[in-house]
């Protein structure tokens, strides 16, 4: 499938500042399952800075924006050939050793309640226990849009038994480490259908994070979305046909794997 993605940010500032600095990390990177057609990011008064690969295989620009600022717009536009492989991510270019993703963060830091939920997983196989959590996940973490926020733990997700998709990859990054299954955040864009829109929660925008599991597929516990941006969309395209309105919008993902 051919996507594309054509994604605003807007930073404003209540007093002009000096000078402003930023490390972005947004550009996807071409694996077995995801191909750059073409790819731009622009930055009002940006100078480009330095460039390098991470050991995650993200890339990092940095930009500097010479003052008195109020305002910084980053604009990212592109096109993404995409194939599905089932979640499962072949071909990326990374070196952190996958045992790094066994380390408990703040966020992912399990209490009781989520050890408890890992362990009532049962499965024969690691790809099938990831489907096993990820489903334990979805059933105890209910999506609702508003109860939660930036900082609130998978534990406290899992206690209030509501969330976004943040919280969802919380939780299940917690109960995957928790079964010695290493496991990541992954952020990446969704577009959802418009038949779909009519059935599921309110979502704010395309922005969307996934949790990824080593060995396994990276399959988000529910297919909703957070906006971290002030607009944003995502367009499904063939090859030859480029839609004429949104309504031409169709669900896809591209996953910028952190």
């Amino acid at each position: 499938m051919r996507l594309t993605v054509d994604h605003v940010t807007r930073y404003t500032y209540d007093h002009p500042v000096r000078s402003v600095v930023q490390s972005h990390r947004l550009t996807p990177a071409s694996h077995s399952g995801q191909k750059v057609i073409d790819w731009e990011v622009t930055v009002s008064g940006g100078r480009k800075g330095a460039r390098h690969r991470d050991g995650a295989g993200d890339q990092i620009q940095a930009w500097t924006i010479a003052g008195p600022v109020s305002e910084v717009v980053v604009h990212v536009s592109g096109t993404v050939e995409t194939e599905d492989l089932a979640g499962v991510l072949r071909g990326h270019r990374e070196t952190v050793p996958p045992d790094c993703y066994l380390c408990d963060t703040l966020p992912t830091r399990p209490d009781v309640a989520l050890m408890a939920l890992a362990d009532t997983a049962a499965a024969p196989d690691a790809l099938a226990l990831a489907h096993a959590l990820s489903a334990a996940v979805s059933d105890a973490i209910a999506y609702r849009p508003g109860v939660t926020h930036a900082h609130t733990t998978a534990a406290e997700a899992l206690a209030l038994g509501e969330g976004v998709c943040q919280d969802h990859a919380h939780a299940l990054i917690a109960c995957a480490r928790r079964r010695g299954i290493p496991a990541r955040y992954v952020s990446g864009y969704l577009s959802v259908p418009k038949r779909a829109r009519r059935t599921r929660p309110p979502m704010p925008g395309p922005s969307c994070t996934f949790p990824a599991l080593a060995g396994s597929a990276s399959t988000p516990p529910t297919a909703v979305a957070r906006m971290r941006a002030t607009s944003a969309s995502v367009r499904a395209l063939t090859p030859r046909t480029r839609p004429r309105s949104a309504a031409s919008r169709a669900a896809a993902g591209v996953k910028r794997w952190m």
